[in-house]
């Protein structure tokens, strides 16, 4: 099995958390023991007239702080830990967010260990050259059906983040007449990628909205947003993370291209670095 890249942007399940901030825990205590013991050998040390006072003076008050700390509760020294750590993760999201609105770095190579499950849409992410094309698994037509005859692609790569863009054949063609029933559909799709997946993190994508002329084709994407609001319902009910593109797309019309539908090559960026903006916000 390919070794899992968790340099960035990667899914840590519950139980490899809670591991290792046992094993801080212990370290911490460990650490603390023995430098109680070099403070008592040093305190000693001045007894017997080998360091200064002043130093000895130090060393008293250091074993003092030592012995304090060694008295807390160690759920209060995990919380502490735990606390502190998630401080830290949060300060270098904030850069790497803001090193990104910025255009201090290529929002592309910010994408690790990821894959892309989606329709025609989501093929210009390689026929851009955006992504490499064995990272996106995409079809013109497809829906959120497709990817049952697809994921043992997606899992010869064993991605710990799984990117879903669909919704604009599944609304036109009329398999889902309402968005509650929609809704229900994705559902019971992402419960199956995660009893296959289970380490997967899923990232949902609002459906990109049409305009005209593409109401032609089909007047059932007049119904996009409420499909987009029981989607989102629906993932924060369960508990998985939602990209809302829609002010992205009410603010990037002229980027469409003439069908109403599909995009220019421009709105990719955008598209991306809104992603990445959930994911980072997300971790």
């Amino acid at each position: 099995m390919r070794r899992r890249n968790t340099s960035n942007f990667s899914y840590y399940p519950e139980e490899q958390e809670r591991r290792g901030t046992i094993l801080r825990t212990l370290l911490f205590f460990g650490v603390l023991a023995a430098l109680c013991v070099l403070l008592a050998f040093a305190v000693r040390r001045f007894e017997r007239g080998h360091i200064s006072k002043a130093d000895a003076s130090a060393l008293q008050k250091g074993l003092a702080y030592l012995s304090a700390q060694d008295a807390q509760d160690p759920a209060a020294v995990e919380e502490t830990i735990k606390a502190q750590l998630q401080a830290k993760l949060a300060a270098e999201r904030e850069q790497r967010l803001q090193e990104m609105l910025n255009g201090e770095v290529n929002v592309w190579t910010m994408f690790q260990d990821y894959a892309f499950m989606g329709d025609s849409r989501t093929v210009g992410l390689y026929v851009w050259n955006f992504l490499p094309h064995e990272r996106v698994f995409a079809e013109a037509g497809a829906t959120i059906l497709w990817p049952r005859d697809h994921l043992e692609e997606v899992k010869a790569h064993n991605p710990s983040m799984l990117i879903l863009c669909f919704g604009l054949n599944d609304v036109s063609l009329g398999f889902w007449p309402t968005a509650e029933e929609y809704a229900t559909g994705y559902l019971n799709l992402l419960t199956w990628i995660k009893q296959e997946m289970p380490d997967v993190k899923i990232y949902v994508n609002s459906i990109f909205p049409a305009k005209d002329p593409a109401f032609e084709k089909s007047a059932s994407w007049y119904k996009i947003p409420d499909y987009n609001v029981a989607l989102k319902a629906m993932c924060e009910e369960n508990g998985y993370a939602f990209i809302d593109n829609t002010q992205l797309a009410e603010e990037h019309m002229a980027l469409y291209e003439q069908d109403g539908i599909h995009f220019y090559k421009q709105m990719y960026d955008l598209w991306a670095a809104n992603m990445m903006m959930t994911i980072l916000q997300d971790e």
